[in-house]
């Protein structure tokens, strides 16, 4: 009898979190999956407006530059300060944060930098850098290596790893920013094994991709829906073939031109007033190519049919704002939410997923406290086991002098806290068309639960 009241309850439960769209569990074999954002010094003016660090899993602070005799800087834009704030704000939300080691322009110091004579220097440098911010990730961009640097390169990133196992806890991780190695017509950029070496390449615990900027005559589109795939593809051969698991390949949140004008996806939601359909627009006379929802959607997938790591973002600061339907990293987050093959690489509680899912997707603005959900939750349960004759010693054995019938007590308190609590829940998160749902599921289960 207890066994059938239990499994009824928990039924109940079940219909509930059912009609609210969250995961009770998870799929068994999920793989963990990435989601990784470039977040560059200049434009963290833009980052409470765009970025939900739950949506997340990783950020690169970009860029500290290094020096030529390995040291290392911020930029103008950059500060410690700065730095400190994001990791601050992105480790609350279990969000790992790294470190961009140069970058586009910001690359010409090094080849002396990881020279013989200077590279135990910029290593220690690096390990400093990491240990001082409480970073979790080194992310080295050298954009990049000439043929002749190679060797080098492959030497900087062995013993970068190394050094970092050795004076700090062995959790730092490497990873190592690469061009997209194809072109928007579908082939070789170039021979970039003579760049990376694929020795080097496997010493990182990831490769981060930037499968845009690869515009080919005739081939306008700097990042078509097809580069996603075709990159992971090209880099998985150079690494050896079975690599997937290392590589994550990169979104644009920008537009691009073929006389190389760039605007951000967020100027175009301005300008055009709406959700963009097509991965083209014509501005001011010239015509500009990017990623809408859809191709985003497909790129994501694709990461995760082919067995990668994650999908990577430059730069989610340029992302439609909060709240806004025409949102990039939204699509990201729900096409991962619906795939039974992977889960964000984010150490959670499943509790607390769940109610963060709830409180994202049900709250339509509200300020929600979720360890109030919690409460509200866990005081439905005890209703229902008060009613069903359960936990008796909550109940008095006497008031004003005379004995209480137990049982029938629990049933009143308990149906008195049950419609309580439930009509809470609705009054706190529960836009009016999923209350409607909510009350025909109690209502199927507690007939089920009763009958």
């Amino acid at each position: 009898m207890k066994k059938n009241f239990i499994m009824r309850s928990l039924f109940l439960l079940i219909i509930l979190f059912g009609f609210l769209g969250v995961k009770t569990t998870a799929y068994a074999g999920q793989a963990k999956f990435k989601v990784v954002g470039y977040l560059p010094d200049y434009d963290m003016i833009h980052r409470d407006a765009t970025i939900n660090f739950k949506q997340l899993t990783d950020v690169n602070y970009f860029s500290v530059v290094p020096e030529a005799t390995g040291k290392l800087k911020f930029t103008e834009n950059g500060s410690a300060e700065q730095l400190k704030e994001l990791v601050k704000d992105a480790h609350k939300e279990k969000v790992k944060v790294g470190v961009s080691l140069g970058g586009w322009g910001l690359s010409d110091n090094f080849a002396e930098a990881t020279s013989d004579t200077n590279r135990k220097q910029f290593i220690a440098s690096v390990v400093d850098f990491v240990d001082r911010y409480n970073l979790d990730t080194v992310d080295i961009d050298w954009e990049y290596p000439d043929q002749d640097k190679a060797p080098q390169f492959e030497a900087f990133v062995k013993e970068l790893k190394k050094e970092l196992k050795t004076k700090l806890d062995g959790t730092i991780k490497v990873s190592i920013c690469v061009p997209t190695g194809i072109g928007s017509n579908g082939l070789p950029t170039g021979t970039w094994e003579d760049h990376f070496t694929p020795a080097a390449l496997n010493a990182a615990d990831w490769i981060n991709i930037m499968s845009y900027d690869a515009q080919m005559p005739g081939f306008p589109n700097h990042s078509p829906v097809d580069l996603q795939k075709n990159a992971l593809n090209y880099w998985n051969d150079l690494m050896g073939g079975d690599k997937m698991a290392h590589l994550v390949a990169g979104m644009p949140y920008y537009a691009k031109a073929l006389n190389e004008t760039v605007i951000t996806y967020n100027s175009l939601v301005d300008v055009f007033e709406g959700v963009l359909t097509n991965d083209e627009a014509t501005y001011m006379g010239e015509t500009f190519y990017f990623n809408n929802k859809e191709t985003v959607q497909t790129k994501t997938q694709d990461s995760i049919k082919l067995g990668s790591l994650g999908v990577m973002i430059w730069t989610p600061t340029q992302d439609a704002n909060l709240g806004s339907p025409s949102r990039l990293t939204d699509v990201i987050a729900d096409t991962i939410a619906d795939s039974n093959k992977v889960e964000l690489d984010k150490d959670i509680p499943v509790a607390e997923v769940a109610i963060d899912n709830v409180i994202e997707k049900v709250k339509e603005g509200k300020s929600v406290n979720k360890w109030l959900l919690v409460s509200l939750l866990m005081l439905m349960v005890i209703s229902l086991l008060l009613f069903r004759g359960h936990l008796p010693f909550l109940l008095p054995s006497q008031i004003k002098g005379r004995k209480v019938d137990k049982i029938n007590l629990g049933k009143l308190v308990g149906l008195i806290l049950l419609t309580v609590s439930v009509l809470a829940f609705i009054i706190v998160v529960l836009p009016w068309y999923l209350s409607l749902l909510i009350f025909v599921g109690l209502g199927a289960g507690g007939y089920y639960i009763l009958k």
